[in-house]
């Protein structure tokens, strides 16, 4: 996913704000606005979370759903914990 390794590769200091999807188009969209999109496109507002929602076998959590792996992939989690199983 091209956004996951432009978010791996930003530097310090730099943010998603400051980084243009294409930077030949110096007026056009950046970064955070994309991942806003994407992320309110794969979670309405109002969406609430249950286990299977998230994990593959629910409360055994044998691993993460294809969902849960899509808004990820756009780094965020509707897990509060800081670790993942």
């Amino acid at each position: 996913m091209r956004f996951a390794e432009l978010y791996a590769s930003l530097g310090r200091n730099k943010r998603l704000g400051n980084t243009l999807l294409d930077d030949s188009n110096p007026g056009g969209q950046d970064w955070e606005v994309r991942r806003y999109e994407a992320l309110c496109e794969l979670v309405p507002e109002g969406t609430t979370w249950e286990k299977d929602d998230l994990w593959e076998g629910g409360e055994k959590k044998s691993g993460l759903t294809k969902k849960h792996l899509e808004v990820l992939g756009w780094a965020w989690s509707p897990v509060q914990e800081r670790s993942l199983p």
